[in-house]
C-alpha cells in the first residue's frame, strides 16, 4: 500500500510540471518517503492544480476540514506546498514542483541537524541517480523553457545602451511589499554533503507572496529593500551571479549564484561545453545582454577573464576577447575592468520572458509536450 502511495506521488509530481521531473528509481522512493509521511503523500496527490482552500482540498480528499488543514500546514512547514492569503485573508494552499521548489525549501533555513544532513545526501544520491537513468539518445528529461533566467549588474548598463524594465532588478525590490533574506540553499546542500565551496550563503532573496510565507513558516528573515541592496552588493563583490525567476512582471526571488553549485548555471556551462553536441536543456536563460569589448582601448590585463564564471573571455594576442556562445550577460566582468573596455549591449536574439508564474509553467509544459 505504501509503495503504490508514493508511486502517485511521483506520478503526481510528474503531472505537476518543474524543471527536474522525477524518475522511478531506489533513490527518489528513498527520498520521498523520508520527506513525506504516507498521509502528507496521499493528500498531495488529492491536491487540485493551482491554488485551493483547505475546504475545497477536503473536499476533494473526501477528509474532514480541519483534518486537512491540519495536514496541509504540516506540509508547508517542512517546505512541500506553500500557501499566500486571497479573498480577505483565506488561506489559499498550492503544491510545489520538485526543481524548483521541494528541493529549495528543504535547505532555505541553514540548518545543519542530521535529518537535514540525510535529506542533503539523499537529494545527492538521487541527482546522480538521475544521471545514471538518463538516455544520451533521448536526452535530458525537462522542459526547453528555463524557469530562471540570468539579470545583469544594473550598474553596468550603461546610458548608451537601451534599458529593459525587466532586466532591472531595483524596480523588483522598490515595488514588492515584502523582502526576506534566507540561506543559500545550493551552496547549504554541498555544505551538508562535504562539498562546500566557501562562498557567502546569507544571500538568497524572496519577495511578495513567497517572502510573507517564508516569514510565517521561518524560512527567511524579513529586511528592507535597503538591506536587499547591499546584499546585492556583496554578492557583485563576491563574484556571485543574479538569477531570478524566468517572469516579467514580477519575481519571486533573486538567488546569487556560483557556478560551483549552482544548478541553472551548472546546466548552462555544462551545455556550453558540451558544443551541441547533447540533447540537454539549460536550467536558465540568458540576460538580454552580451558583453562587448572595445579592442582598442584593452590592455590585455586578464581581470576580466579571471572575473567570469562561465569562461566567457580569454586573452589572444594580449587582447580580451568575448566567446559569444558562453557569454550569458551577467555584467561581473564589466565593473572590474580597470581601462572601461567591457560594455554591456542588447542581444540580437534576445527573448521576453512571460509575464507570471502561470504563463511561465503553462511555457514550461508546452515545450515538453513538443519535444
Amino acid at each position: 500500500m505504501e509503495d503504490t502511495i508514493y508511486t502517485r506521488l511521483i506520478d503526481s509530481l510528474n503531472m505537476r510540471g518543474g524543471a527536474v521531473l522525477p524518475i522511478k528509481c531506489p533513490e527518489f522512493y528513498s527520498l520521498l518517503r523520508e520527506l513525506f509521511t504516507a498521509e502528507e503523500a496521499d493528500l498531495f496527490t488529492k491536491m487540485p492544480f493551482g491554488h485551493a482552500a483547505a475546504d475545497e482540498i477536503a473536499r476533494a480528499a473526501q477528509m474532514d476540514t480541519g483534518q486537512a488543514d491540519a495536514i496541509l500546514d504540516r506540509m508547508a512547514g517542512k517546505g512541500l506546498i506553500i500557501y499566500s492569503y486571497r479573498d480577505g485573508g483565506r488561506k489559499f494552499y498550492k503544491t510545489l514542483t520538485l526543481v524548483p521548489g521541494i528541493f529549495e525549501y528543504q535547505f532555505l533555513k541553514g540548518e545543519t541537524g542530521e535529518r537535514d544532513k540525510k535529506i542533503a545526501r539523499l537529494f545527492h544520491d538521487y541527482f546522480h541517480a538521475m544521471s545514471r537513468h538518463a538516455s544520451p539518445s533521448e536526452g535530458a528529461r525537462g522542459p526547453s523553457v528555463p524557469f530562471s533566467r540570468v539579470i545583469p549588474v544594473e550598474e553596468d548598463i550603461t546610458a548608451n545602451t537601451e534599458v529593459l524594465p525587466y532586466e532591472l532588478l531595483m524596480p523588483y525590490l522598490e515595488t514588492t511589499d515584502c523582502i526576506t533574506v534566507s540561506t543559500c540553499y545550493c551552496r547549504h546542500h554541498a555544505d551538508l554533503i562535504g562539498e562546500g565551496c566557501g562562498k557567502i550563503k546569507d544571500v538568497c532573496l524572496s519577495l511578495g507572496h513567497s517572502a510573507r510565507f517564508a516569514i510565517e513558516k521561518g524560512f527567511g528573515r524579513q529586511i528592507t529593500p535597503q538591506e536587499a541592496k547591499e546584499i546585492l552588493r556583496r554578492s557583485e563583490e563576491a563574484g556571485l551571479v543574479h538569477i531570478v525567476s524566468n517572469t516579467s512582471k514580477r519575481i519571486d526571488f533573486i538567488c546569487n549564484c556560483c557556478v560551483c553549485h549552482c544548478g541553472p548555471l551548472r546546466s548552462m556551462k555544462m551545455l556550453q561545453e558540451a558544443g551541441g553536441e547533447t540533447m540537454g536543456y539549460a536550467l536558465g536563460a540568458n540576460s538580454s545582454y552580451i558583453v562587448q569589448v572595445d579592442q582598442e582601448s584593452c590592455q590585455g590585463c586578464g581581470t576580466c577573464v579571471e572575473r567570469c564564471p562561465m569562461e566567457a573571455l580569454s586573452l589572444k594576442d594580449d587582447m580580451a576577447e568575448r566567446d559569444s556562445g558562453r557569454c550569458i550577460g551577467c555584467g561581473l566582468c564589466v565593473s572590474v575592468c580597470p581601462t572601461e573596455s567591457l560594455e554591456m549591449v542588447l542581444r540580437a536574439d534576445r527573448k521576453v520572458p512571460p509575464k507570471n508564474n502561470t504563463e511561465l509553467l503553462a511555457a514550461m509544459i508546452d515545450s515538453m509536450q513538443q519535444s
